[in-house]
Protein backbone atom coordinates (compact mmCIF):
# COMPACT_ATOMS: atom_id res chain seq x y z
CA UNK A 1 0.00 0.00 0.00
CA UNK A 2 1.01 3.60 -0.59
CA UNK A 3 -0.44 6.86 0.62
CA UNK A 4 -1.08 9.47 -2.06
CA UNK A 5 0.88 12.53 -0.93
CA UNK A 6 0.83 14.50 -4.17
CA UNK A 7 -1.21 12.92 -6.99
CA UNK A 8 0.64 14.90 -9.67
CA UNK A 9 -0.54 14.58 -13.23
CA UNK A 10 0.16 10.92 -14.06
CA UNK A 11 0.76 8.66 -11.07
CA UNK A 12 0.86 5.30 -12.86
CA UNK A 13 1.36 2.58 -10.25
CA UNK A 14 1.44 -1.15 -10.82
CA UNK A 15 3.64 -4.12 -11.65
CA UNK A 16 6.30 -5.11 -14.16
CA UNK A 17 7.87 -8.45 -15.12
CA UNK A 18 11.61 -9.05 -15.41
CA UNK A 19 11.27 -8.47 -19.16
CA UNK A 20 10.02 -4.87 -18.71
CA UNK A 21 11.88 -2.51 -21.07
CA UNK A 22 13.57 -0.30 -18.46
CA UNK A 23 15.18 1.86 -21.16
CA UNK A 24 11.69 3.08 -22.06
CA UNK A 25 11.40 4.93 -18.75
CA UNK A 26 14.01 7.44 -19.88
CA UNK A 27 11.84 8.13 -22.95
CA UNK A 28 8.87 9.25 -20.87
CA UNK A 29 7.20 5.85 -20.75
CA UNK A 30 6.61 4.01 -17.52
CA UNK A 31 4.73 1.23 -15.81
CA UNK A 32 1.85 0.11 -18.02
CA UNK A 33 3.38 1.46 -21.23
CA UNK A 34 4.91 -1.90 -22.10
CA UNK A 35 3.56 -5.40 -22.80
CA UNK A 36 5.43 -6.53 -19.67
CA UNK A 37 3.76 -4.10 -17.27
CA UNK A 38 0.34 -3.20 -15.87
CA UNK A 39 -0.59 0.13 -14.26
CA UNK A 40 -3.47 2.06 -12.75
CA UNK A 41 -3.74 5.85 -12.79
CA UNK A 42 -6.32 7.25 -10.39
CA UNK A 43 -5.87 10.85 -11.53
CA UNK A 44 -6.54 10.32 -15.24
CA UNK A 45 -8.81 7.35 -14.37
CA UNK A 46 -7.07 4.89 -16.70
CA UNK A 47 -5.74 1.33 -16.75
CA UNK A 48 -2.59 0.76 -18.81
CA UNK A 49 -1.08 -2.36 -20.34
CA UNK A 50 0.68 -2.71 -23.67
CA UNK A 51 3.06 -0.97 -25.97
CA UNK A 52 3.18 2.84 -26.14
CA UNK A 53 0.18 4.18 -28.02
CA UNK A 54 -2.15 1.42 -26.82
CA UNK A 55 -5.35 3.19 -25.72
CA UNK A 56 -5.91 2.88 -21.96
CA UNK A 57 -9.02 1.34 -20.46
CA UNK A 58 -11.33 3.29 -18.16
CA UNK A 59 -10.76 3.10 -14.39
CA UNK A 60 -13.71 4.33 -12.33
CA UNK A 61 -12.12 5.32 -9.02
CA UNK A 62 -10.30 8.62 -8.55
CA UNK A 63 -7.44 9.13 -6.10
CA UNK A 64 -6.87 12.24 -4.06
CA UNK A 65 -4.33 13.47 -1.54
CA UNK A 66 -4.39 11.28 1.59
CA UNK A 67 -5.92 8.19 -0.07
CA UNK A 68 -4.25 4.84 0.64
CA UNK A 69 -3.91 2.76 -2.54
CA UNK A 70 -3.13 -0.96 -2.43
CA UNK A 71 -2.67 -3.73 -4.96
CA UNK A 72 -3.39 -7.46 -4.90
CA UNK A 73 -2.49 -9.97 -7.60
CA UNK A 74 -4.64 -13.03 -8.34
CA UNK A 75 -2.39 -15.22 -10.49
CA UNK A 76 -5.04 -17.96 -10.82
CA UNK A 77 -7.60 -15.60 -12.38
CA UNK A 78 -4.92 -13.44 -14.02
CA UNK A 79 -5.95 -10.09 -12.58
CA UNK A 80 -4.79 -7.21 -10.44
CA UNK A 81 -7.16 -5.72 -7.90
CA UNK A 82 -6.81 -2.17 -6.60
CA UNK A 83 -7.92 -0.97 -3.18
CA UNK A 84 -8.56 2.63 -2.25
CA UNK A 85 -8.83 3.30 1.48
CA UNK A 86 -9.37 -0.42 2.15
CA UNK A 87 -12.10 -1.04 -0.44
CA UNK A 88 -11.20 -3.16 -3.46
CA UNK A 89 -12.25 -2.10 -6.95
CA UNK A 90 -11.94 -3.87 -10.32
CA UNK A 91 -8.50 -3.43 -11.78
CA UNK A 92 -6.58 -5.04 -14.60
CA UNK A 93 -7.03 -8.46 -16.14
CA UNK A 94 -5.12 -10.40 -18.74
CA UNK A 95 -2.10 -11.47 -16.71
CA UNK A 96 -0.45 -14.48 -18.27
CA UNK A 97 0.68 -17.50 -16.28
CA UNK A 98 3.93 -16.73 -14.57
CA UNK A 99 3.62 -12.95 -15.01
Amino acid sequence: EVQVVNPGRCPQMGFVTEAFATEATSSGYGVGDDAESWAVDGVRNCLYHGKPGTPPSKYNKSWKRGDVVGFAVDLVKGRILVSVNGTFHPGLSGLSNGA
